[in-house]
């Protein structure tokens, strides 16, 4: 079996066996891939403490011929816990977000570099943003692996045809972005938005320095939540933890499944993320 080496973001694992874990992660040279970390649950394992989720670090793993068998992990050096993400709640929910999209529009075994970067560069943003920025580098991050995907809406000309869209900035989800006049009239999905809340995301996709408060965040997360849900066919569970701030929420753990079953984000009643507790042990 060949050795590769490779830079990845645990993104999900699941107990497997009395002793193992199967992870779920997203690698900077093959896109998402699975492995089988063997041992991993025992004490003093050469694992202990590093496979968590958003933990970044530098992966060997046996690649294996059939495409129906795990890789075998054979070393996970972490390179970046993170931790300024697991010190806060609202900066964890939303690293824990973009983990959740990344394990949805990632392909397996098709590297992304862009997608790596829009993960990698958003998770580092979230750990170092003022407060009040926190949602428009989440949104920034979205929006470029969107972009990776080739899903990123039209927000600065009409989806159908290019023209600049009308004044109300209408907005088709299945269309792919805002409309121009003729063709809000014309498509049965069309529907109005917030004028600010597109003429945001396309200076976010632009590059340029934004502020923005919450009531245009929460308009904003009012397009992209929809959107998402049509090119996903479900919504991201995480979704609704994204604008309580106010009072504790559960906390996002992971679910375990049976062999080659996918993990999925769920709640507990514990309000301290599980990847958390695991920093603070450290």
């Amino acid at each position: 079996m060949p050795i590769h080496t490779t830079q990845a973001l645990v993104l999900r694992t699941i107990e497997y066996s009395e002793t193992s874990l199967i992870v779920w992660l997203y690698t900077q040279e093959l896109g998402r891939i699975h492995v089988i970390a063997k041992g991993a649950r025992r004490t003093r394992s050469t694992f202990e403490g590093a496979l968590e989720p958003l933990v970044e670090g530098e992966l060997v793993f046996y690649r294996k011929k059939k495409a129906d068998t795990l890789d075998i992990a054979k070393e996970f050096d972490p390179t970046n816990y993170h931790r300024g993400l697991r010190r806060d709640l609202p900066r964890l929910y939303r690293g824990v977000y973009l983990a959740e999209l990344i394990n949805e529009l990632g392909e397996e075994n098709a590297p992304n570099p862009k997608a790596w970067s829009a993960l990698t560069v958003g998770l580092n943003n979230l750990v170092h943003a003022p407060d009040n920025q926190l949602d428009v580098v989440l949104f920034r991050a979205e929006l470029g692996l969107l972009e990776s995907a080739g899903l990123q809406p039209s927000l600065s000309q009409c989806a159908a045809c290019g023209a600049p869209p009308a004044p109300t900035y209408p907005v088709s989800i299945p269309g792919g972005g805002v409309l121009c006049e003729e063709h809000a009239r014309s498509d049965p999905a069309a529907r109005q938005t917030s004028p600010g809340a597109v003429k945001t995301l396309a200076a976010i996709v632009r590059g340029d320095a934004v502020q923005s408060g919450p009531g245009v965040n929460n308009q904003i997360r009012d397009l992209l939540d929809p959107f998402l849900r049509h090119h996903l066919g479900k919504a991201l569970r995480t979704t609704r933890y994204l604008r309580r701030r106010a009072r504790p929420v559960a906390r996002p753990r992971v679910v375990t499944g049976g062999p080659g079953e996918a993990p999925d984000l769920a709640l507990s009643s514990d309000p301290l993320p599980r990847v958390h507790d695991a920093a603070r042990r450290r």
